[in-house]
């Protein structure tokens, strides 16, 4: 969900997948795979026309690789490198927090820096393809190397308000499980 009502503009993500594999001929073999959830929230408050002040707050569930839930965001400028009714390009640097609570292990929790790039650009049927970058380095080297997140979508209308959405998504993280 997206809305965008100068200066401000709002993005709320959120998915969630589960997964289990069973031998057809072992019903008792039924293993979960996949329990993974995430909500993320992406707020921008304009400065002037090309630089801006965002949050961007996630939180992350992912049960099979231990992790109960993961908490983490930045806050700071960023600035618009291109911006058209039909092209959008920007960058956002600043300070960021992690919070990871394991299943297995000690929770862990430490403060990186912040990189985001996010460009999108609207084709003349509708048709939308976006990506992000958002990189949170650690400043503590001892708590962990941090998080990267990179999404690749392309949105193609249904109608006006409707659209079927086809997304790939890196997540990189030094998860002890």
């Amino acid at each position: 969900i997206e809305q965008r009502v100068a200066p401000t503009r709002e993005v709320l993500d959120a998915s969630f997948a589960h997964q289990t594999n069973q031998r057809p001929d072992q019903p008792d073999t039924k293993k979960e795979v996949k329990d993974v959830a995430t909500i993320k929230f992406h707020g921008e408050l304009d400065r002037t026309e090309r630089s801006l002040f965002f949050v961007n707050p996630t939180v992350e569930r992912d049960a099979p690789r231990s992790i109960e839930f993961r908490g983490f965001g930045a806050i700071g400028p960023g600035y618009r490198l291109e911006q058209s009714a039909r092209f959008l390009a920007q960058v956002q640097v600043g300070a960021g927090w992690v919070y990871e609570q394991f299943s297995n292990f000690p929770n862990n929790d430490f403060f990186p820096g912040y990189l985001g790039v996010e460009a999108s650009y609207t084709f003349k049927h509708g048709v939308v393809m976006e990506g992000t970058l958002d990189y949170f380095p650690s400043v503590e080297p001892s708590k962990s190397s941090g998080l990267f997140r990179g999404t690749f979508a392309m949105r193609f209308p249904i109608d006006e308000k409707f659209y079927v959405n086809v997304r790939f998504t890196e997540k990189n993280d030094k998860n002890p499980a």
